[in-house]
């Protein structure tokens, strides 16, 4: 029995729980308040992926996940409790308790099977009644009624029957084409099989000695090119000192080889470090000597000058004589400055020349590395080739043998195939008349037991059918599928109207829920919608006392038939009234019946309100 279900975040609920008795409940709600969202909620925690509900589409706006959890009272008293989660992604959780212990889902699946008495996919098919246009399709029913009046078993051995008769006949009508082949000397060709395959097995020796001479042949052409490499580079090294030599000759610098230029280069550097001191040297010797010309200026072309030396007064033209000469001594040391200035910028470019001829003179001095391992003595392509050469001609010759010894071996096959059709012969012709036999009698048998168990459910069907509509018609064929006879036609069921495929879905799935399940609850939802006034009030009744003659125990039916409902909860036992009045949270505290009669109460305008 379902005893508490709760959700959070779930479509038009924040968070809502409510609880359950044995008998008919009726949930009652204007629509678009929250029925169905209160029955998805449900068939997605009991059921999860089989109830076909799109859990992810019915998180509420604004949540990151809804949460539905249902509490199931098992015969022993024990509660199994099963809460799902799904996230605005999509991914689902699904968490199993029995009593206060965590339990696998295997292990809880096994328990629900067993309390359902049927597979997970048809009980909720069957517990969950969908209605008000939103009919799920046609309520298939066969596979559940034949695996539970035990014609499956039956019909799955005609199947292969069946199957081995259709084996049988393919494999006499094979017997008979092949018998017009001429058996082949099955000796000689096993001969050249084996012949074949020893020639196969030494080929196979043979390219392992073939593949390591190509390896080593491509090893000497990788040092060949090594050597080639390193002759190229000694000829461009030689070529260079040659071109070298000349511009060391052009710049003056002569010399045998690059050794003697090179050490000549040296000995030239140092000449050049020896004038460019000696030059400096002049040069600051004459900056001192225009100093002192240039001080010696200052003094005489001072107020009353005298001697510098000896600091008597000029007499005459001697400080005219003396002027001059310290001009001309001030302008010889200028002179001299120029001279050694341009010197050492001469110097400078000299020995930039000198070290870069140097320095490409110790380039060249270094020797180029010799490959480690030995020069080859063969052309190294040749030998590649002729090894590359050696081993195509081995593999397409091995190729050939192959091929020679498949066809040789699809031939053995053959003729294996053949004579074990000769020797079948008489078999497969008692086989063939045997499966046939036995697929017949199984499927008659199967077609009996189908019609003698479920023809009951038939009559009951159609009875319920008249009482409702005033007419026959409807009727539950021993394949499980339901159709409405008219005279001599036969209405499917996407002909039936939105009230006759309600009222179908109905009772078929109560009726089958009865023989054949121990499902101990049913949730029906809008199942008086698309009925005429009459059909409501019998429908209703009729829902409202079934739960009093055994299986299912519990019904709960979504409705906003408030006023017939509410009949029935004062006037049946066992018979439930709950209203919705609103989508916030909610709790179901049991209150007194005169409390739903002031609908317009603003206390009680945001609970469900429940009359038994």
């Amino acid at each position: 029995m379902i005893e508490h279900l709760e959700l959070r975040s779930w479509r038009s609920f924040d968070h809502v729980e409510i609880g359950f008795q044995p008998g008919t409940t009726f949930l009652v709600a204007p629509n678009g308040i929250g029925k169905t969202s209160l029955l998805l909620g449900l068939a997605w925690a009991l059921f999860g992926e089989h109830s076909t509900v799109d859990a992810r589409a019915c998180v509420r706006l604004g949540s990151d996940h809804a949460e539905a959890s249902v509490t199931l009272l098992l015969p022993d008293t024990a509660r199994l409790v099963i809460r799902r989660t799904v996230t605005v992604a999509g991914k689902t959780t699904v968490e199993f308790t029995n009593g206060h212990q965590s339990i696998p889902a295997s292990t809880a699946n096994e328990l629900l099977v067993g309390q359902f008495g049927a597979p997970i996919d048809i009980a909720a098919r069957l517990a969950v009644i969908r209605g008000s246009g939103k009919d799920d399709g046609e309520l298939q029913l066969r596979e559940h009624l034949y695996d539970a009046f035990g014609v499956s078993g039956l019909r799955r051995s005609a199947t292969v029957a069946g199957k081995l008769h259709k084996e049988a006949v393919a494999a006499r009508k094979k017997l008979r084409t092949a018998s017009r082949t001429q058996v082949a000397n099955r000796d000689q060709l096993a001969n050249a099989a084996a012949n074949l395959e020893r020639e196969l097995e030494a080929m196979a020796d043979r390219r392992v000695s073939l593949s390591a001479a190509v390896a080593d042949a491509i090893h000497a052409q990788r040092i060949a090119t090594q050597w080639q490499e390193y002759d190229a580079a000694v000829a461009a090294r030689a070529d260079a000192i040659a071109e070298f030599l000349v511009v060391a000759a052009n710049g003056g610098i002569q010399g045998l080889d690059i050794d003697e230029v090179a050490s000549e280069l040296r000995t030239a550097i140092a000449a050049n470090q020896e004038s460019a001191e000696a030059a400096q040297t002049r040069q600051n010797e004459a900056r001192a000597h225009a100093l002192a010309a240039s001080t010696a200026l200052d003094l005489l072309q001072a107020h009353d000058p005298a001697c510098p030396t000896c600091s008597r007064p000029f007499h005459g033209d001697e400080l005219r004589r003396a002027l001059d000469a310290q001009r001309a001594s001030r302008a010889t040391a200028q002179s001299s400055i120029d001279e050694t200035a341009a010197e050492l910028v001469a110097l400078a470019d000299l020995r930039e020349h000198l070290e870069q001829l140097s320095s490409r003179a110790a380039e060249l001095r270094r020797m180029i590395a010799e490959p480690g391992q030995p020069r080859p003595a063969d052309d190294p392509n040749a030998i590649v080739e002729l090894a590359q050469a050696a081993l195509r001609r081995h593999d397409e010759h091995a190729g050939s043998i192959t091929a020679e010894h498949g066809s040789i071996a699809a031939r053995l096959d053959d003729d294996k195939a053949l004579t074990a059709a000769y020797e079948a012969e008489r078999v497969a012709w008692r086989r063939e008349a045997l499966t046939q036999a036995s697929a017949a009698a199984l499927t008659a048998t199967a077609e009996r037991l189908a019609e003698e168990y479920i023809e009951p459910l038939s009559r009951q069907v159609q009875w319920r059918w008249k009482m409702l509509f005033g007419e026959d018609g409807l009727q539950l064929r021993p394949d499980g599928t339901i159709v409405r006879v008219v005279g001599d036609r036969q209405l499917p069921w996407n002909q039936l109207s939105s009230g006759e495929q309600i009222w179908a879905r109905l009772v078929a799935s109560l009726l089958v829920l009865r023989s054949s399940t121990t499902l101990p609850f049913a949730w029906l939802d809008e199942p008086l919608e698309h009925l005429d006034p009459r059909a409501r009030r019998i429908v209703a009744t009729d829902l409202a006392m079934s739960t009093s003659s055994g299986l299912p125990s519990q019904l709960i039916v979504t409705t906003y038939e408030h006023t017939l409902a509410r009949q029935l909860a004062e006037d049946l036992p066992n018979t439930h009234l709950r209203q919705i009045n609103r989508t916030d949270s909610f709790e179901l505290p049991p209150r007194r019946r005169d409390t739903y009669d002031n609908e317009s109460s603003a206390e009680h305008a945001t609970e469900l309100r429940e009359c038994s």
